[in-house]
């Protein structure tokens, strides 16, 4: 019982094993992935706590994809626990000057009285968060894919001129509770739960199109 309680807390600080897994699911819908090494000159530093590891992508308007877990609550004012899942879509690029354009959060956009029905969504930000909205391409995908409150995403994007790069931040909306049923399941449950979070095929290429207006910004800023 305690070393399941032990291999479980290994999981959620390490995340040994979920990586590849993450990398394998990738590869299966088609993106061309690689899983860099633990301090690999390539890897960019995490803006969370925990990072798992990052993934390089090659071909596409995404350069890496970071994996995060964090904790929220657990104090006496809180409730209890949550796990949550962040993947973080980077882009490389020479930010400098740039930050102000290239800031963009997305805001759901409900109605109804009592159940707050989301309908439709709006960027707000800069130069990027008006190209995003003009895109009805994007528009239309992120309508089909994200209407449901259980796949809906909170997407942040914030460009680093430290290192030169843009981070498409996405966290789940529905964190899971780290309790005694979780920490009993053992780390290979603690995965299974890691790969309900994973972006589908249809989710990355929502990301990469975000990518792409991103490289158009900082492409034409000489």
């Amino acid at each position: 019982m305690f070393k399941k309680i032990k291999d479980t807390f290994k999981e959620v600080y390490k995340g040994e094993g979920l990586m590849n897994d993450f990398c394998e699911h990738l590869r299966q819908i088609g993106i061309n992935a690689t899983l860099l090494e633990s301090g690999s000159p390539e890897t960019i530093p995490s803006l969370v706590r925990f990072a798992l590891g990052s993934v390089k992508v090659e071909d596409r308007n995404i350069d890496f994809i970071q994996v995060n877990r964090t904790s929220t609550g657990g104090g006496e004012d809180s409730g209890p626990s949550r796990l949550m899942h962040l993947y973080h879509y980077l882009v490389r690029a020479n930010v400098e000057a740039l930050e102000d354009k290239l800031k963009a959060k997305l805001k759901p956009i409900k109605k109804g009285f009592l159940s707050k029905e989301v309908v439709d969504f709006k960027w707000e930000g800069g130069e990027l968060a008006q190209m995003l909205n003009a895109d009805s391409d994007l528009k239309n995908k992120m309508l089909k894919e994200w209407l449901n409150p259980l796949v809906r995403p909170i997407v942040e994007i914030k460009p680093h001129k430290k290192h030169r790069c843009v981070w498409i931040m996405q966290t789940t909306e529905r964190p899971v509770s780290l309790g005694p049923s979780l920490l009993m399941s053992g780390a290979q449950g603690l995965r299974e739960i890691g790969r309900k979070t994973f972006p589908t095929r249809e989710d990355f290429e929502i990301y990469d199109r975000i990518a792409q207006h991103i490289r158009s910004i900082t492409s034409a800023w000489p």
